[in-house]
Protein backbone atom coordinates (compact mmCIF):
# COMPACT_ATOMS: atom_id res chain seq x y z
CA UNK A 1 0.00 0.00 0.00
CA UNK A 2 1.42 3.39 -0.97
CA UNK A 3 2.51 6.14 1.93
CA UNK A 4 -0.15 9.69 2.03
CA UNK A 5 1.75 12.03 -0.13
CA UNK A 6 3.77 14.18 1.87
CA UNK A 7 2.22 17.60 2.89
CA UNK A 8 4.47 20.88 2.20
CA UNK A 9 3.53 23.31 5.01
CA UNK A 10 6.21 26.53 5.53
CA UNK A 11 4.60 27.28 8.41
CA UNK A 12 5.11 24.30 10.66
CA UNK A 13 7.21 25.49 13.72
CA UNK A 14 8.19 22.22 16.30
CA UNK A 15 9.20 24.91 18.75
CA UNK A 16 5.63 25.31 19.70
CA UNK A 17 5.66 21.61 20.73
CA UNK A 18 6.78 19.75 24.50
CA UNK A 19 8.81 16.62 24.79
CA UNK A 20 7.74 14.16 26.85
CA UNK A 21 9.86 13.18 29.86
CA UNK A 22 11.34 10.11 29.29
CA UNK A 23 10.34 9.15 33.36
CA UNK A 24 6.82 8.81 31.60
CA UNK A 25 7.70 5.91 29.97
CA UNK A 26 8.71 2.49 30.21
CA UNK A 27 12.87 2.19 30.63
CA UNK A 28 14.22 -1.09 31.20
CA UNK A 29 16.85 -0.78 28.46
CA UNK A 30 17.76 2.85 29.23
CA UNK A 31 20.41 3.73 32.01
CA UNK A 32 19.34 5.06 35.26
CA UNK A 33 20.64 5.65 38.52
CA UNK A 34 18.93 5.00 42.01
CA UNK A 35 19.69 6.72 45.00
CA UNK A 36 18.26 6.18 48.57
CA UNK A 37 19.28 7.46 51.64
CA UNK A 38 22.40 5.96 52.47
CA UNK A 39 23.93 4.44 49.10
CA UNK A 40 23.36 4.94 45.17
CA UNK A 41 23.08 2.43 42.25
CA UNK A 42 23.65 2.55 38.36
CA UNK A 43 21.21 0.24 36.36
CA UNK A 44 22.22 -2.89 34.46
CA UNK A 45 21.87 -0.90 31.35
CA UNK A 46 24.48 1.13 32.54
CA UNK A 47 26.96 -1.62 33.02
CA UNK A 48 25.97 -2.21 28.99
CA UNK A 49 27.80 0.88 28.06
CA UNK A 50 31.09 0.26 29.86
CA UNK A 51 31.81 -3.57 29.16
CA UNK A 52 33.90 -5.40 31.59
CA UNK A 53 34.30 -1.63 33.86
CA UNK A 54 34.22 -2.36 37.36
CA UNK A 55 35.26 0.57 39.15
CA UNK A 56 34.18 4.31 38.34
CA UNK A 57 34.23 7.75 39.20
CA UNK A 58 30.80 9.60 40.08
CA UNK A 59 31.22 13.37 39.52
CA UNK A 60 28.63 16.10 40.82
CA UNK A 61 27.81 19.74 38.85
CA UNK A 62 26.12 21.47 41.66
CA UNK A 63 25.04 24.23 39.07
CA UNK A 64 23.22 22.47 37.12
CA UNK A 65 22.40 19.93 39.16
CA UNK A 66 23.52 16.80 37.76
CA UNK A 67 25.84 13.62 38.28
CA UNK A 68 27.93 12.04 36.05
CA UNK A 69 29.70 8.91 36.09
CA UNK A 70 33.17 8.05 34.30
CA UNK A 71 35.62 5.04 33.76
CA UNK A 72 37.70 4.49 36.15
CA UNK A 73 41.00 2.53 37.93
CA UNK A 74 40.87 0.08 40.80
CA UNK A 75 43.52 1.94 42.65
CA UNK A 76 42.59 5.61 41.56
CA UNK A 77 41.53 7.93 44.47
CA UNK A 78 38.16 8.09 45.18
CA UNK A 79 37.06 4.99 42.22
CA UNK A 80 33.95 3.54 43.24
CA UNK A 81 33.49 -0.45 42.65
CA UNK A 82 30.17 0.07 40.65
CA UNK A 83 29.25 -3.79 39.82
CA UNK A 84 29.89 -7.86 41.09
CA UNK A 85 30.50 -10.41 38.44
CA UNK A 86 28.76 -14.14 39.00
CA UNK A 87 29.15 -16.75 36.42
CA UNK A 88 30.49 -14.35 34.14
CA UNK A 89 27.88 -11.72 34.29
CA UNK A 90 28.01 -8.50 35.93
CA UNK A 91 25.41 -6.77 38.08
CA UNK A 92 25.18 -3.54 39.71
CA UNK A 93 26.70 -2.83 42.73
CA UNK A 94 24.64 -1.54 45.61
CA UNK A 95 27.46 1.81 46.66
CA UNK A 96 26.88 2.81 50.94
CA UNK A 97 28.23 6.44 50.77
CA UNK A 98 26.06 8.05 53.82
CA UNK A 99 27.71 11.19 53.66
CA UNK A 100 27.79 11.93 50.18
CA UNK A 101 24.18 11.16 49.93
CA UNK A 102 23.59 13.62 52.80
CA UNK A 103 24.95 16.31 50.34
CA UNK A 104 22.80 15.20 47.69
CA UNK A 105 19.57 15.28 49.48
CA UNK A 106 20.62 18.68 51.19
CA UNK A 107 21.50 20.30 47.40
CA UNK A 108 18.05 19.13 46.49
CA UNK A 109 16.08 19.06 49.36
CA UNK A 110 14.82 15.52 49.47
CA UNK A 111 12.80 13.81 51.57
CA UNK A 112 15.29 10.66 52.57
CA UNK A 113 12.53 8.57 53.50
CA UNK A 114 12.30 8.20 50.10
CA UNK A 115 14.02 6.65 46.73
CA UNK A 116 14.98 8.64 43.27
CA UNK A 117 15.65 7.22 40.16
CA UNK A 118 16.92 9.15 37.42
CA UNK A 119 16.90 8.69 33.70
CA UNK A 120 20.49 9.24 32.39
CA UNK A 121 22.18 9.29 28.89
CA UNK A 122 25.79 8.71 27.92
CA UNK A 123 27.66 11.18 26.62
CA UNK A 124 30.96 11.11 24.24
CA UNK A 125 32.84 14.41 25.17
CA UNK A 126 35.51 16.08 22.77
CA UNK A 127 37.90 14.00 24.52
CA UNK A 128 35.98 10.97 22.82
CA UNK A 129 35.76 9.91 26.60
CA UNK A 130 32.24 8.02 27.84
CA UNK A 131 30.59 9.62 30.80
CA UNK A 132 26.49 8.81 31.72
CA UNK A 133 25.03 12.19 32.85
CA UNK A 134 22.30 12.20 35.01
CA UNK A 135 19.79 15.13 35.60
CA UNK A 136 18.85 15.09 39.37
CA UNK A 137 16.02 17.67 38.10
CA UNK A 138 14.04 14.69 36.29
CA UNK A 139 14.49 12.44 39.24
CA UNK A 140 11.27 10.46 40.48
CA UNK A 141 10.69 9.70 43.83
CA UNK A 142 9.56 6.70 44.84
CA UNK A 143 8.07 5.66 48.35
CA UNK A 144 8.15 2.58 50.86
CA UNK A 145 5.18 1.69 52.15
CA UNK A 146 3.83 -0.95 54.56
CA UNK A 147 0.12 -2.32 53.34
CA UNK A 148 -1.63 -4.42 55.89
CA UNK A 149 -0.20 -7.66 56.14
CA UNK A 150 2.39 -7.60 53.88
CA UNK A 151 6.04 -6.62 53.57
CA UNK A 152 7.08 -3.14 52.67
CA UNK A 153 7.89 -2.23 49.34
CA UNK A 154 8.91 0.62 47.14
CA UNK A 155 5.75 2.62 45.56
CA UNK A 156 5.71 5.91 42.83
CA UNK A 157 3.72 8.69 44.44
CA UNK A 158 1.05 9.62 41.60
CA UNK A 159 1.73 12.94 40.78
CA UNK A 160 4.43 14.80 38.78
CA UNK A 161 7.05 17.63 39.25
CA UNK A 162 5.14 21.05 39.32
CA UNK A 163 7.54 21.98 35.53
CA UNK A 164 5.54 18.90 33.83
CA UNK A 165 1.94 19.37 36.07
CA UNK A 166 -0.03 21.41 33.08
CA UNK A 167 1.64 19.65 30.24
CA UNK A 168 3.37 17.04 29.11
CA UNK A 169 7.32 18.33 29.43
CA UNK A 170 9.85 20.97 27.94
CA UNK A 171 8.84 23.04 24.55
CA UNK A 172 11.37 21.50 22.18
CA UNK A 173 13.55 24.40 21.74
CA UNK A 174 14.10 24.52 25.41
CA UNK A 175 14.63 20.73 25.44
CA UNK A 176 17.65 20.83 23.24
CA UNK A 177 19.31 23.02 24.56
CA UNK A 178 19.18 21.95 28.01
CA UNK A 179 20.04 18.44 27.12
CA UNK A 180 23.27 19.16 24.29
CA UNK A 181 26.22 17.42 25.36
CA UNK A 182 27.73 19.63 28.14
CA UNK A 183 31.63 20.24 29.11
CA UNK A 184 32.75 18.56 31.91
CA UNK A 185 35.55 20.08 33.16
CA UNK A 186 32.90 22.13 35.44
CA UNK A 187 32.07 18.59 37.54
CA UNK A 188 33.67 18.34 41.07
CA UNK A 189 34.86 15.11 42.18
CA UNK A 190 32.40 13.46 44.01
CA UNK A 191 34.14 12.04 47.38
CA UNK A 192 32.06 9.32 49.18
CA UNK A 193 33.87 9.73 52.77
CA UNK A 194 31.30 9.88 55.34
CA UNK A 195 30.71 13.39 56.60
CA UNK A 196 29.15 13.18 60.23
CA UNK A 197 28.93 17.02 60.49
CA UNK A 198 25.85 16.56 58.11
CA UNK A 199 22.17 17.14 58.79
CA UNK A 200 19.49 15.54 56.38
CA UNK A 201 16.82 17.79 54.91
CA UNK A 202 13.42 16.95 57.31
CA UNK A 203 11.49 16.08 54.07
Amino acid sequence: MPLAPIVQDDLFNIDRFQVPRSEGFAHLCKATLIISSRSFFCSSACLRYFSGLEYILPLVDKNDKEIAIRASDEDARDSQKWCVTKDGKRYPRNITAPGFIAKILRMMNWNPEYRYKIVGQCIRDKGNVLQLVFDLMSALPYKRVLPDGKNPHIKRPMWVPVETDNGFGLPFAEHRKRYQAKRFDKFARARTEDASDLELPLS
